[in-house]
């Protein structure tokens, strides 16, 4: 699972190059509960493709249902 939530958090501050390294661990774990039969990069695209134009990872929280 470690190596899951390394390679997802990559890319997701790859994505998101704001996010510290903590929210992005947060949200990589996130990603792993909600998809952990997928790839971290099949669960990252999940992840923004739903995601509004101009999310702003700092300020605007989400959950993932």
């Amino acid at each position: 699972m470690e190596w899951w939530i390394a390679e997802a958090m990559e890319l997701v501050q790859a994505r998101a190059p704001m996010l510290d390294d903590e929210h992005a661990h947060d949200l990589a774990d996130d990603l792993y509960r909600a998809w952990p039969d997928e790839t971290p990069a099949v669960a990252v695209s999940k992840f923004f493709r739903v995601m509004p134009k101009g999310w702003n990872a700092p300020q605007q929280a989400c959950s993932i249902g």
